[in-house]
Parts: C-alpha cells; structure tokens; sequence
C-alpha cells in the first residue's frame, strides 16, 4: 500500500491536470516516489501519451504511476534513469532522435587530437599492465560483440578501423557499484587483454 504525504495541485507540462502526491511506494527502492517520476519526466519533456509509446503500455496506467494509484516498476524506474544519464550527456535517447552537433574543420581537427591523445592513453595503459607482469585476471574477448568478460567484470568497446580501440563502459555484477578509482586495475588489465585480442 502507498501512503501519501503531501498534495499539490497542479497544471503540469505532461499536458493534463493532475494531483501530484508525494507517495512512499516500496516497488520504486531507494525511496523513489511517484512525484520523482513525475519531476523525472518533466526533465526529460515526456508526456504520459510518449511514455506510454515507449514502453509499449497503455496510458491509463502511466497516469496511475504517476498519481500513486499503483505502483511504478522497477524497470520503468531503471530506463527512466537511462534516459536521463543520455540526456544529460546530450546523447540521442529516444528511438527518432539523432545528434546534430556541428561539424566544422574545427571541430575535424579537435577529433583527430582526440584520437591521438586516446590512442597514446591506450598504449600508456598496455605498457602500464606489461610491465606489471600482464593481466591479473583471464578476459574472454569477444570483437564482433565489442564485450570483454571476467567473471562479474564487464567491459563494452568499440574496434576502430585503425585497429585501436574505444572505450565504452564498465559494469560489475557481484553487486558492488563500480568506482574508477577502486577498479581502476581491473579496467586497466581488460584494456590490455582487449588491444591484445585486436
């Protein structure tokens, strides 16, 4: 059961009239309310309408998520985030949407120094790892899937056409957030396997 906390009542930009009740509802975890939901949309200029495209349900039940009649699911709530940490990077999130940022000589010669300087900081990684004796732990390299595994580490890339690679994003699934800083070595010693396996 939800409890409510505070009412307020509003014209919202989701383009109807709603009470917004701060509502404590287990399923969101780590407190997250109704009103968060709404205040997330809001961010992201999303109407219930949209919403309800996106993820394939029906509108009635995005209005009830967001008036506490029932409660939000948990992954709604994690793709809800997604779109955010995309947004806030300025990446394309929705299914029609494409980046359009310019691209001048400027910006051409930006991205080629880009490139050197990433190819240089993969190469200082590689010597860094040689020279502590190779990788501490096995990766299984996967190219075509841009995937390096170890256990419950996860590394994404990307192979590029000089045969350097990019970096995309590292995961952990032994329930421990991940931290640059404390995995660090583990980040390295996949970068190392990964431009090995190139």
């Amino acid at each position: 059961m939800c409890i409510s906390a505070e009412a307020d009542n509003d014209v919202n930009r989701l383009g109807h009239f709603v009470t917004l009740t701060k509502t404590y509802c287990p399923s969101y975890g780590a407190g997250m309310t109704n009103y968060q939901l709404y205040e997330d949309l809001d961010l992201l200029d999303v109407g219930p309408h949209e919403l309800a495209d996106l993820l394939e349900v029906n509108v009635r039940t995005v209005n009830r998520w967001l008036d506490g009649t029932i409660e939000t699911p948990t992954s709604t709530q994690r793709v809800v985030e997604a779109w955010k940490a995309l947004k806030s990077a300025n990446l394309p999130w929705r299914p029609n949407e494409i980046g359009i940022s310019p691209f001048g000589i400027d910006k051409m010669m930006d991205l080629a120094s880009r490139h050197q300087e990433h190819r240089k900081f993969i190469d200082d990684v590689c010597r860094t790892v040689e020279a502590r004796g190779g990788s501490s732990l096995k990766w299984s390299v996967e190219l075509d899937k841009g995937s390096a595994k170890s256990g419950d580490f996860h590394v994404s890339f990307y192979k590029l056409v000089d045969g350097n690679i990019s970096l995309g994003t590292f995961r952990r699934s032994d329930g421990m957030t991940p931290d640059l800083v404390r995995d660090r070595y583990l980040i390295e010693d996949a970068i190392f396997s990964i431009r090995q396996a190139v």
